[in-house]
């Protein structure tokens, strides 16, 4: 069930905000969080296959980003990206990173992980206010 809410200052109401929105890859969602009096939005990306000991880069398509709050992501073979190594095992061959910038998703992959494909989630903030 999505469940929303919005605000009333005594004389109008905010726009509808998600507090729980059922994601979808490619919409863009604003929160009910916020950073520095700002809306939070977030949306998934859909990345595809992952790059073979490379790296890939997807548009985004997110208009007017201004601070980028989190990012990270899964993969089809269940590693979680950032794939971090705190020795607890695995090898630095087994690292998938990921980078936003104002345009792209960027993922490196240390060793050949094409077989997979991953979702990512960008958090943000944004310069225009809807």
């Amino acid at each position: 069930m999505l469940w929303f809410i919005r605000g009333y200052d005594g004389a109008k109401f905010d726009a509808w905000k998600y507090v729980n929105p059922e994601l979808v890859p490619g919409r863009e969602y604003k929160t009910a969080d916020l950073l520095n009096n700002k809306p939070v939005y977030e949306k998934i990306i859909s990345f595809g296959r992952l790059p073979n000991a490379t790296t890939s880069r997807v548009a985004h398509k997110i208009a007017d980003i201004e601070t980028i709050v989190s990012v990270s992501g899964s993969t089809s073979d269940k590693k979680n990206i950032p794939t971090l190594n705190y020795g607890g095992g695995s090898s630095m061959d087994d690292v998938i990173d990921v980078l936003v910038d104002p345009t792209n998703v960027t993922i490196y992959a240390a060793r050949d992980r094409s077989s997979a494909t991953a979702n990512v989630l960008i958090r943000y903030t944004k310069t225009a206010d809807e």
